[in-house]
């Protein structure tokens, strides 16, 4: 579900967003013998993610915070700014993963949950307070956003904290 929490200012919808992904907690235990080593994608999609949700495809566009090593518990405070479009059905799509990569044994990344946030959800927000907007997103399995199942959905679990800001134009 999504909670958001807003104050009132003023500012202009524009095509650049702030992106800030704070961190999450309560992630599954991907490892057998330590906790995860998560770390987040982000991207925007119009309307699509069904498409996109897959690490072995990541598009143009996509942000990635750094690995945290042992925890199912990390911070990020990680930044970027995107663009958007305002497309009817754009999406901010958000994706959690375990990475395997210092372990020689394991070939691939574990899938620890993803989430997806209509763009619109944002600008509603953005209307009431476009300085900042927090908001804390559960994750889902691949299934519940994609209708195709993927090893560990089942396990599912956790949140993700966020928030998003619009970017004024210089000038």
């Amino acid at each position: 579900g999504i909670n958001a929490e807003y104050g009132a200012s003023e500012m202009e919808v524009t095509d650049a967003l702030l992106v800030k992904v704070h961190g999450a907690s309560d992630l599954r235990r991907a490892d057998f013998f330590s906790k995860s080593d998560p770390y987040c994608l982000f991207y925007t999609d119009n309307g699509e993610p069904q498409k996109r949700i897959d690490y072995r495809d990541k598009a143009f566009g996509t942000s990635q915070t750094p690995k945290i090593h042992n925890t199912h518990k990390p911070t990020w405070e990680f930044s970027r700014s995107i663009y958007v479009k305002h497309a009817p059905d754009e999406t901010i799509c958000f994706e959690l993963w375990d990475s395997d990569k210092t372990k020689p044994c394991l070939e691939k990344d574990d899938f620890l949950g993803c989430c997806v946030v209509p763009l619109s959800e944002i600008t509603k927000y953005a209307k009431k307070d476009p300085k900042k907007l927090d908001m804390e997103l559960t994750l889902q399995g691949y299934k519940e956003i994609t209708g195709h199942k993927k090893k560990g959905d089942s396990k599912i679990k956790g949140k993700l904290s966020v928030s998003f800001s619009f970017i004024k134009p210089k000038g």
